[in-house]
C-alpha cells in the first residue's frame, strides 16, 4: 500500500511540475471534428481543450503565448502531442484565441489552474420520484416542511 501511495505522489508531482512549465504548443483541428479524444469525449475544434502526455482528464491549464501575451483557459481532454519538443496539443479555437493558428506553433506558460469535473458529472441528476406520503412537503437540507398551515 505504501509503495501504491508513494508511486501516486510521485505522478501528481511529475503532473504538476509538467504543468507549471514553459514549452512548445501545435494545435490540432478541423481533421478531428467528432471523433472521440482519450476522455471518451467527441472533439469541438472551437472548444477550449487540449491533449498533454501526463495531465489528468479535467485539469484546467491557463496557457499563455509568450510572443503575444494572450492567455486562454484550457481543459485537458485527449493525449498528447506525440511529436518530438512539443509539450501540449491545443484546440483550434484555443490556438486562435493565443494568436498562433496561422504560424502553427508557438512558445506556451502553462500554468495548472486545478481540476474541473467531467463533463458527464457536471449533468443535472435525474429527479426522485415523489411519494404520496412526500406531497404536500418541501424539503430543504435535512428540514421537512410540511404544508399543514392551511
Amino acid at each position: 500500500m505504501k509503495k501504491l501511495l508513494v508511486a501516486t505522489a510521485l505522478a501528481a508531482s511529475a503532473a504538476s511540475a509538467s504543468a507549471n512549465s514553459i514549452g512548445h504548443a501545435s494545435y490540432y483541428g478541423r481533421e478531428f471534428a467528432g471523433k472521440r479524444t482519450a476522455s471518451g469525449e467527441v472533439f469541438n475544434p472551437s472548444a477550449m481543450t487540449a491533449a498533454h502526455r501526463t495531465l489528468p482528464f479535467g485539469t484546467r491549464l491557463q496557457l499563455t503565448n509568450l510572443s503575444n501575451g494572450k492567455s486562454v483557459v484550457v481543459r485537458i481532454n485527449d493525449r498528447g502531442p506525440f511529436i518530438r519538443g512539443r509539450v501540449i496539443d491545443v484546440s483550434l479555437g484555443a490556438a486562435r484565441m493565443l494568436g498562433f493558428a496561422s504560424a502553427g506553433t508557438a512558445q506556451l506558460r502553462l500554468q495548472n489552474m486545478g481540476a474541473t469535473l467531467p463533463v458527464a458529472a457536471t449533468a443535472a441528476p435525474e429527479p426522485e420520484p415523489v411519494s404520496d406520503q412526500q406531497a404536500g412537503k418541501l424539503h430543504f437540507g435535512e428540514a421537512i416542511i410540511t404544508d399543514n398551515h392551511r
